[in-house]
């Protein structure tokens, strides 16, 4: 039993790392490894070219090295495409695959699960644990982060000269298309990673043109964890949020910051559809005073894909679309 609790305890600190906005007023460890990585950047005589998505740009077909990639924690500079890369995070392997990057990946942690092919490629730990003196031996051209690096294991990559770059955008669902341009940019797999874009974009306006003329939305509540685990959902400034507003639903919990809240709360609430992993289902619907909500009653409590929803990364429509599935069963087609 204790095992299992330590399981558990250790998802919930994932979700909630792998989503989670940043406000400016918290400090996180994405943020310092942002700051941290910053250092790793080589100094350069010459003048960074920043590269921009525009029409114009995206008939060229490569990049010009160096160039200067946003993100959240500043300015990084690329000195050359980069032929070999270690992925910390399930949604930069998913993405770094979309755009036809998969033969510079040769390292991914033991979350990357995502396509299959990568299952072939070498581990280099865990999500929160990864191993960075594995990292260092595969010497990889360039590592990249998300939200969840630490600190300490930014500064051991700085101390040992690997440049890394964290890309992580948190608080807006576009924040993935960001991220994939992004990703093109630095692997010069620009093209692609427009196509990609495009792709997601055509998804999710298909998904909510089905939904235009809905006047009246059900409540809905996403469950993170639940009971002694703590109540936590996603709340109103996370991009998890905005995926059920743009699945047609009114998120219950909008109003509220920082993935908290309340059985209290939520009883109060009483949302007309519930949302919820695989693996805490049964124990949601059989523990008090979750028996006592109406969705639990009917019947409306649905089993999400969570690796759809909790990665910001290219199958985000298709979370998007699961939403919308479980909110209008008689509109949506699955």
């Amino acid at each position: 039993m204790k095992l299992k609790s330590l399981f558990i305890s250790i998802m919930i600190l994932i979700l909630m790392l792998t989503f989670v906005g940043c406000s400016s007023d918290n400090e996180s460890v994405g943020e310092d490894a942002y700051q941290n990585s910053n250092q790793i950047v080589k100094e350069t005589e010459e003048e960074p070219v920043i590269e921009e998505v525009t029409e114009e740009s995206s008939e060229n077909t490569s990049i010009t090295y160096p160039l200067t990639v946003e993100t959240m924690g500043g300015q990084f500079t690329i000195e050359k495409e980069p032929m070999s890369i270690v992925s910390v995070a399930p949604n930069i392997t998913e993405a770094l695959y979309a755009i036809g990057a998969a033969d510079k990946v040769i390292g991914r942690t033991s979350f990357c699960n995502y396509p299959a092919e990568v299952m072939g490629v070498p581990e280099i730990g865990s999500l929160m644990e990864p191993n960075i003196e594995l990292i260092i031996e595969l010497d990889p051209d360039i590592v990249i982060v998300s939200t969840h690096f630490s600190e300490e294991a930014a500064n051991q990559l700085n101390n040992a000269g690997v440049q890394t770059i964290a890309l992580y955008e948190p608080e807006s669902f576009e924040g993935v298309y960001s991220i994939i341009e992004k990703l093109g940019l630095v692997t010069n797999r620009k093209i692609e990673a427009e196509a990609v874009v495009k792709g997601m974009q055509d998804s999710v306006e298909d998904t909510t043109s089905a939904l235009a003329n809905i006047e009246e939305k059900p409540s809905v509540y996403y469950v993170v964890s639940y009971g002694d685990m703590g109540d936590y959902t996603a709340t109103g400034e996370t991009f998890v949020s905005q995926m059920i507003e743009l699945a047609g639903g009114n998120n219950v919990a909008k109003d509220a910051t920082g993935w908290a809240y309340s059985a209290e709360k939520l009883v109060e609430d009483d949302p007309e559809i519930i949302l919820i992993g695989e693996w805490m289902y049964e124990g949601f619907i059989a523990t008090e005073p979750y028996t006592n909500l109406t969705a639990v009653k009917e019947g409306k409590v649905h089993i999400v894909n969570e690796d759809i929803i909790n990665r910001q990364g290219p199958r985000l429509p298709e979370g998007l679309y699961e939403f919308a599935q479980f909110i209008y069963e008689d509109m949506i087609q699955k």
